[in-house]
Formats: structure tokens, C-alpha cells, sequence
């Protein structure tokens, strides 16, 4: 400390002596001295080189003090209203599983989806209604209570969807006359076949979340409804039992889960014109339509180091689906020629797609 007071004290007519920094056993702390002495007497500061913005959280929500408002749309799209897609297209089926005292299947779970004749499981879009059929086959009779059918969302934080609908239950009356009128039932479940359809409450287009730190104020926000991959959503049926020693039957199967939008119309702009590097933005800015985005960074050419300012443009908003082309514009800076010579050759400056979020446009 005694040797940057020495320094800082010395006369600002730019009379410095060499010896006072020779005793610096590193360059790199010589170099904050010797700033510290420009600023100290008046000299010319060098200006900040240009670093790109850091990423913001895919989807992070913003936290409110009360119930919070429902978030925009993605910018450049907007989403696909349930009344828009047809009917039902395809059914999935599964069965539950036979035990050691059982010779055929007798409980089954249908799903009708949109979801294309290759898929695996059911599929579901914005705000749909999950819908389909419970099937019994019965060649006994069996003490069954009640038949419900459930859907559940799982986060990794915990579940953020649970819908249930009751298909039968002993008030609903004798499941051989459904339109009688329902008195209690208080017999065994009777053999035959029944097919049971229900159809739960549609999805949600938002789900609340909950700040993490409970002792910020601002802790509730609203997020779009994650993709499947992000969550997971299972369908079951449960068979309730009211005998002594019965056993209740439940099985499930996965479903998925895409919120579909629309691209919205969008007038090709041509880059803007930047007339001189004094005229580059500092930070990630939208310019003429137009999102430009500063970089920048050093390294050696040979033993010199050589210092490469640029910006990097994409149309404004970046939303891109099949078919369409993703057009950029990159300008770049530099004081060294050699260095401009070599990133003016073929395949010296590279371009890809690091980081999206992804949402289905259809």
C-alpha cells in the first residue's frame, strides 16, 4: 500500500520514476498500478471492451407480491386455441396386469388423443381435455366400491397437475341400468362387459410456482405449462375394493404433452446501418428489427496479442420453424490488419444455434 501511495502522490505533470514499480514482482499487478497512476493524473482511460449479455433463465418467471398476471406469449407467436384442432384422430390402450390367480385381462384404459399413428403414447395440446374410456370385462363377479380415474403433472420439485373423475360408484346405482335412476348399490360388481367414458378438466395454459427463498416478498409467479421431458404425465384408473382383504387394482400410462403455436406475420427487415464501431451497441440490443448482440476477445497472432470487437445480428423476434432460414449478419473490429486479413478467409468465422427454447409451431 505504501508504494500505490508513493505513486498516486507523484506531481501530475507525467514524471514518473521507473524504480517505483520495479519492485512489483507480477505484470499483471504492475498494469493495475500503472491505471491506477493514468487515472490518478489525468490520463487517457482506455474504454471497456464489448462483452456479450449473459443468458437469461429459459422461461424463468417474474415474481409478483400478489396473484400474479398471465405471462405473454412467446414474442413472434401466438398461441393455438383448443376449438382449433379436430377430433379425435387415434386411441391407446393399456391393460392391467394379470396376477397368479387370473387367466385373462379385465381392466383396461383407453386414451383418445391427437397424437400421430407412429406414437407410442397419447398426445395432448393447448388447453385439451384428457379423454377417454374405462373398460371391464368381467367373467365373475367382484367386490368393487368405486372406479376413478386420474391424471397427474410431476415436476421435479414436486406435482403441479392432479385432476380425478369418478366413473362409478356404489350411489351411482346398478351399472347394468345407468339410466335408471341411482339408488345404492350393494351387491357384488355383476359379470359382463362395460365401457365407462370420461373426460377430465382441460389442461391448464399456466401453472403458479413458488419462489424458492421464502424470505423474498415477491415470491409467486406463473409459467407456461412445461412440455413432456421437462414434467411428467401419467394417466391411471383405480379400482377401489370394499371386502375384507380385497385388493385395490391401479394401473397408468404415460401420456404427452406439446403446446402448439402460431408464427406470427413478419416484414424482412435489412440489417441496420451502423456507420461507424462508435455506433455499436454495448449490450444485447434490438435495432431495426433486428437483435444485435456485442462480443468480443483477445488472443495472439505470432507474439503479438490482438484484440477482435464484433456484433452478431438475427432477425427480431428469432422464431423459426421448418422450412424456414436463419438469416444472421456479423460485422467485426479490429486494430490489427493481420488480424482482419485472416478472419477475411474462407471458414475462418463459424456460426451455430447454441441455445433455443423450443416450442412446437404448427
Amino acid at each position: 500500500m505504501s508504494l500505490l501511495r508513493d505513486i498516486l502522490k507523484k506531481p501530475k505533470d507525467g514524471s514518473a520514476n521507473k524504480r517505483d514499480t520495479a519492485s512489483l514482482k507480477s505484470s499483471g499487478a504492475r498494469s493495475l498500478v500503472e491505471s491506477l497512476y493514468s487515472l490518478a493524473i489525468g490520463g487517457q482511460r482506455v474504454k471497456k471492451r464489448r462483452k456479450p449479455d449473459f443468458s437469461d433463465l429459459v422461461a424463468a418467471p417474474e415474481w409478483f407480491h400478489d396473484d400474479p398476471p398471465e405471462p405473454s406469449d412467446m414474442p413472434g407467436t401466438v398461441a393455438r386455441n383448443a376449438g382449433d384442432f379436430c377430433a379425435w384422430t387415434i386411441a391407446h390402450a393399456t391393460v392391467v396386469p394379470l396376477r397368479l390367480d387370473e387367466e385373462h385381462h379385465w381392466l383396461s384404459l383407453v386414451l383418445f388423443s391427437h397424437a400421430s399413428e407412429s406414437s407410442l403414447a397419447a398426445m395432448y395440446h393447448n388447453e385439451a381435455r384428457v379423454a377417454g374410456e374405462v373398460r371391464l370385462c368381467l367373467r365373475k363377479t367382484k367386490n368393487i366400491s368405486s372406479i376413478d380415474v386420474w391424471l397427474a403433472a410431476i415436476a421435479p420439485a414436486g406435482q403441479i397437475i392432479s385432476f380425478t373423475a369418478n366413473v362409478w360408484n356404489r350411489h351411482k346405482g346398478n351399472p347394468l341400468h345407468p339410466d335408471r335412476k341411482a339408488e345404492l348399490f350393494k351387491d357384488k360388481f355383476p359379470l359382463g362387459t362395460y365401457v365407462f367414458p370420461f373426460e377430465l378438466p382441460p389442461l391448464p395454459k399456466f401453472v403458479p410456482v413458488t419462489h424458492p427463498d421464502n424470505d423474498t416478498r415477491k415470491k409467486k409467479g406463473l409459467v407456461a405449462l412445461p412440455p413432456s421431458g421437462a414434467i411428467d404425465f401419467t394417466c391411471g384408473v383405480g379400482v377401489r375394493r370394499d371386502s375384507f382383504g380385497g385388493i385395490d387394482e391401479d394401473m397408468d400410462m404415460i401420456l404427452q404433452y406439446i403446446p402448439l403455436t402460431h408464427p406470427l406475420p413478419r416484414v424482412r427487415t435489412p440489417f441496420p446501418f451502423l456507420a461507424s464501431r462508435e455506433d455499436w451497441p454495448f449490450k444485447r440490443e434490438s435495432i431495426g428489427g433486428w437483435i444485435l448482440s456485442p462480443f468480443g476477445g483477445r488472443g495472439r497472432i505470432g507474439t503479438e496479442i490482438v484484440e477482435i470487437e464484433g456484433i452478431l445480428g438475427v432477425q427480431d423476434p428469432a422464431v423459426y420453424t421448418a422450412g424456414h432460414v436463419l438469416e444472421f449478419g456479423v460485422l467485426l473490429w479490429s486494430k490489427s490488419a493481420e488480424a482482419m486479413k485472416l478472419l477475411g478467409q474462407p471458414a475462418a468465422v463459424s456460426a451455430g444455434v447454441l441455445q433455443s427454447r423450443l416450442s412446437p409451431i404448427i
